[in-house]
């Protein structure tokens, strides 16, 4: 994704909740923003590992003005501007509230947190807190209980950096990677890449050679 590209359509995205909803409708789970994610049904595991992909893309650590690779320090002070926000206007607007914004940001940007202490607040009151922070479109429809929770933890939630996912993953090889077929293809997808193969380099000898055949030898006057 070019720089351009990802300054204006990252914030079109953004403002639809693209990835929430693709992932509410496809995927089981929020996956891990990597591609590596599971299908609610079959043929979803593609769309799944796209949106991974894009989702990767988006969150890449750079400024959107100069290029720049931000640092870990300036990703971590977005991060928790973002979570103090979220804690300032809840206070403010929805009582229920109050214990999370006691909280610090460290504690307060973590998923599962955040999903205990917004889950206490009905459909109504997670719309209003929606939009009141504009992370939804005020013109829009009413929406799922359990799509503006995802929203808010997406926009909000503390997010693993790439460098983290590296570093979390095993040196060697186990049994999650091993049969995950979106990692590790299985036997019918290798057999079937390596006959396609095999019949490619036939194809081109044969182009190669009736090539050489037709061309014709110029003659010495």
């Amino acid at each position: 994704m070019s720089l351009p590209t990802r300054r204006y359509v990252r914030v079109l995205l953004s403002a639809h909740n693209f990835l929430v909803r693709i992932r509410a409708k496809y995927a089981e789970g929020d996956g891990d923003g990597y591609g590596v994610g599971k299908g609610k049904g079959k043929g979803d595991d593609l769309i799944v590992k796209l949106v991974g992909m894009l989702d990767s893309a988006m969150n890449f650590p750079i400024d959107d003005s100069t290029g720049e690779p931000l640092s870990s320090e300036a990703v971590d002070a977005e991060q928790h501007a973002r979570v103090g926000l979220l804690q300032r206007i809840g206070h403010k607007t929805v009582p229920k509230l109050a214990e999370y914004a006691m909280n610090g940001t460290s504690n307060a940007m973590k998923p599962e947190f955040m999903m205990e202490h917004l889950g206490r607040l009905d459909t109504d009151e997670l719309e209003a807190l929606c939009h009141k922070l504009r992370v939804i479109d005020d013109a829009g429809e009413s929406e799922d209980r359990s799509l503006l929770l995802k929203v808010l933890v997406n926009f909000f939630g503390c997010k693993s950096t790439e460098l983290e996912r590296l570093t979390s993953l095993p040196l060697y090889p186990c049994e999650e990677v091993l049969w995950n077929e979106n990692l590790v293809p299985n036997g019918k997808e290798l057999n079937a890449s390596t006959v396609s193969t095999e019949a490619t380099n036939r194809m081109r000898k044969r182009t190669k050679d009736a090539k050489i055949a037709n061309d014709e030898v110029p003659s010495i006057s």
